[in-house]
């Protein structure tokens, strides 16, 4: 089994060793992508190596190690949602922390999510597709968690409105924050 390991960052550079193997790899070959320590990175980066796990004749576990945030995130959530029969998604056994978030960019050391800016921006239209995609995975990832339409409804307790637990990750996340879970 061949083993590429991506450590801290999704980057065009640190995924085209596992792009080159996928590409190249035959019938009967196995690989494993592990995302130990992995902090997230470039959202095109990372649906080039979905779109390549996707498309390899071999075998493909995606491994997550202690935490795996943002693009590494997306990357591994991609596979427990749209299961491939070829593709398996896991942790090494060990508990693992999964932090999923809208894509973002920093542009003179300021966060910008697609919301922050205008179609004029340059930013804007790649921002515009990644957070689109984004959004669809998560929509699927909190009904896997038991989000239904019901959870929108207000609960009456004691004269107070409340939110349910999946409203507040949902509407928190299409605020900008993160959603963390373990994996």
């Amino acid at each position: 089994m061949e083993v590429f390991e991506i450590v801290d960052e999704i980057t065009p550079a640190t995924v085209a060793d596992s792009l080159k193997a996928l590409d190249e790899a035959v019938d009967g070959n196995e690989i494993k992508i592990r995302l130990p320590y992995n902090g997230g990175g470039s959202v095109e980066a990372a649906i080039w190596l979905i779109e390549a796990i996707k498309e390899t004749k071999a075998s493909v576990i995606v491994e997550v190690d202690r935490y795996v945030i943002s693009a590494a995130a997306f990357i591994f959530f991609w596979f427990c949602i749209y299961p491939e029969s070829h593709v398996e998604a896991k942790t090494t056994g060990q508990p693992a922390i999964v932090v999923y978030h809208r894509p973002r960019m920093i542009i003179d050391n300021h966060l910008a999510f697609l919301n922050d800016l205008n179609e004029q921006a340059e930013e804007w239209e790649a921002l515009k597709e990644f957070t689109e995609i984004f959004d669809k995975l998560f929509e699927y990832l909190i009904a896997a968690c038991g989000y239904t339409a019901a959870n929108e409804n207000i609960y009456e307790y004691n004269h107070c409105e409340l939110k349910h637990q999946l409203r507040h990750v949902r509407d928190g996340y299409y605020s900008n924050q993160d959603f963390v879970m373990p994996a």
